[in-house]
């Protein structure tokens, strides 16, 4: 799997307007049409909007080609894609789409959370443990999880890490 940055030129059917800067939240196709979560930046406010059923050909192709956008942020003349996609769908997507290659990585095999990592945090986080006040301490987490406390503040602490890893590396 790849973790890749394009730039394209903003179509001219975009519905940015100059002097905006549209950063795509989440982004999905049905039925041919793109429905996307935006947040418009301007320089007198910031506001979200909902675009339902936006006819984006150029998005289309990109999730066509089989990758996906975990988002995208228009400029006055440009747009940066960011894609998550496999070996064939990037060959594809660069066979489909005219655009310039910003960052191409590989997802790590030690970067991605284990099983047991996100089993024991979704449970940590179900119980309470990271509410404030906590509702279950490390020794109650230990015994729902069948985990030794210190082999369970290991598989937190290295969860953790790669959760925020993965998220500031996506903003």
């Amino acid at each position: 799997m790849l973790k890749v940055k394009i730039e394209t030129k903003k179509p001219k059917y975009c519905i940015a307007k100059d002097g905006e800067v549209y950063v795509i939240k989440h982004i999905a196709k049905n039925n041919g049409k793109i429905r996307a979560v935006v947040d418009v930046k301007v320089k007198s406010r910031e506001s979200y909007i909902y675009i339902d059923e936006h006819p984006c050909p150029l998005a289309v192709k990109i999730l066509d080609s089989g990758c996906i956008i975990t988002s995208a942020e228009v400029y006055n003349d440009r747009v940066i894609w960011n894609l998550i996609c496999g070996g064939e769908s990037f060959i594809k997507l660069m066979n489909t789409v005219s655009c310039k290659i910003i960052d191409k990585r590989y997802f790590r095999e030690k970067d991605k959370i284990t099983h047991r990592e996100y089993v024991v945090l979704k449970k940590a986080l179900e119980k309470g443990f990271f509410d404030n006040p906590r509702k279950v301490n490390l020794g109650e987490l230990a015994k729902e999880t069948g985990l030794a406390k210190s082999t369970l503040s290991d598989c937190l602490r290295r969860g953790i890490k790669k959760v925020l890893k993965s998220y500031f590396e996506n903003l």
